[in-house]
């Protein structure tokens, strides 16, 4: 096989990744899948001598680890607005509820079961823009046991709930959070959040 051929191939992979990028839904995995694709496309240009092509690629890369960048910071600016319950009289809540009940369904598929039990909840925002949607349950010894803690896909990277976490237990007064038998990908997430598992308990505190 010739270089050139190859070095077409390189192209063609390249361009296949930055279009798989706009298919994700998760802003970060966007801009990560982005920026390899962004980056090999790059070396390719400069491999065909585009070095247009490559200079807006290489402009792409750097564009796209700033706002990485800024994304990770962004726990920082996360703000709660409290809500009474999931069946409270909000017009908001319940177009929220019903724009992402599949969603929602998916993951957290025992809080349309739970809901009256649910006695503590808010929204949590970013810059003043709902990204979350959060309920639990008041246990004994200022206990809350997270019933739902959904975040919209845009913003599922992890930095929200870590943000979220730490307000509970140290603004709000809450000794410990626990959750119950979570599915198996929200486990890992709270895991990587600082949760510890006591068999099929999940704990922070």
């Amino acid at each position: 096989m010739d270089s050139k051929l190859i070095w077409e191939i390189i192209g063609y992979v390249a361009s296949g990744i930055v279009f798989i990028s706009f298919l994700m839904t998760s802003v970060v995995k966007l801009r990560v899948v982005n920026l390899i694709g962004s980056f090999i496309f790059a070396v390719y240009a400069i491999a065909i001598g585009s070095y247009p092509t490559a200079l807006m690629n290489f402009g792409l890369v750097l564009l796209q680890v700033y706002q990485l960048a800024r994304l990770k910071k962004a726990n920082v600016r996360v703000t709660t607005i409290p809500i009474e319950s999931p069946k409270a009289n909000d017009k908001y809540l319940k177009k929220f509820l019903s724009f992402y009940e599949k969603d929602i369904n998916k993951y957290f598929p025992e809080f349309e079961r739970r809901k009256d039990e649910c006695d503590y909840g808010c929204y949590v925002c970013f810059d003043m823009e709902t990204v979350g949607l959060f309920f639990g349950k008041k246990r004994e010894n200022n206990v809350l046991e997270i019933i739902l803690d959904y975040t919209i896909p845009k913003y599922r990277n992890g930095s929200v709930g870590k943000a979220l976490y730490p307000y509970l237990l140290v603004d709000e007064g809450f000794s410990k959070l626990i959750e119950n038998n979570p599915m198996k990908e929200r486990a890992k997430y709270l895991e990587s959040a600082g949760f510890k598992k006591d068999e099929k308990m999940y704990f922070i505190s």
